[in-house]
């Protein structure tokens, strides 16, 4: 991230907030998102943005054998690591974290429609009904 907006300034790209996916199975550890945010707000003096995000509720064989799953694959677990990653972009320094932004929340399986990662990421559970995971949104920093 670092080489890529160093190198943005620097070709004199101009930009009033920063935007990262994140996804641990891509990306790392809470640890390394937390470290990423701090980063970019201390060295460009921008708010930083998790703009796209989400985390299993059930399984679907794309979760097997995939790194950085620290939560369980339920809907506690989906609304723990979604309180966590709410937690470290709010103590991002200097009130820099900007707020973050759930990633394809309305992904649920409907009869003869393929849903992204069979649904396993929505925010609504496989009947249709908000999952708890959607109330750490709700007053999002």
């Amino acid at each position: 991230s670092l080489w890529f907006f160093r190198n943005a300034v620097r070709q004199g790209v101009r930009f009033d907030i920063i935007g990262l996916s994140y996804y641990p199975e891509w990306h790392g550890s809470l640890s390394d998102l937390s470290s990423t945010l701090n980063t970019l707000a201390a060295e460009f003096g921008r708010p930083v943005l998790v703009a796209e995000v989400a985390y299993p509720w059930k399984h679907d064989t794309h979760w097997d054998g995939r790194p950085g799953l620290a939560f369980p694959l339920t809907p506690a677990g989906q609304e723990s690591f979604l309180r966590e990653v709410r937690s470290i972009v709010e103590r991002v320094p200097g009130g820099l974290g900007a707020g973050l932004v759930y990633w394809h929340p309305e992904s649920i399986q409907a009869r003869g429609v393929q849903a992204w990662l069979g649904g396993s990421c929505a925010l609504f559970d496989d009947q249709g009904r908000l999952l708890p995971a959607a109330s750490v949104l709700r007053s999002s920093p």
